[in-house]
């Protein structure tokens, strides 16, 4: 699973080094949904999970983008592959920044502010 960069693929990783090499195991995912970028799902919702998932395991910003990297598939690997947010990329931050500008809807605050209302 974690060998190579190509977009579909579950690793999408800037790094030379293997996700497996750098802390991040197939166990470590399990439970989580990939972020396919198709509208099928919300890029807030996967956001949340992902991040609640890694603050329960404890897991530090760098396992944290790595397993968001492995987590991009279809739309979304090739979005973060041809717009060289790869290179880009140095923290979690940075990714949550970018994700979220690409695939938040035009109308965010509305959706936004659904989101919240919905939610909390």
């Amino acid at each position: 699973m974690f060998n190579s960069i190509r977009p579909g693929s579950l690793l999408v990783s800037p790094s030379p080094a293997h996700a497996h090499e750098r802390g991040l195991t197939d166990k470590d995912l399990t439970g989580l949904k990939p972020f396919k970028g198709n509208g099928s799902e919300e890029v807030l919702d996967w956001l949340i999970r992902l991040q609640t998932h890694g603050q329960a395991r404890g897991w530090s910003d760098t396992k944290l983008l790595l397993a968001a990297q492995a987590l991009l598939t279809d739309n979304a690997a090739e979005w973060y592959l041809g717009m060289d947010i790869a290179r880009r990329v140095s923290c979690f931050d940075d990714f949550q920044k970018a994700i979220v500008k690409a695939y938040l809807p035009r109308d965010a605050g509305l959706h936004v502010r659904n989101h919240m209302n919905a939610n909390y």
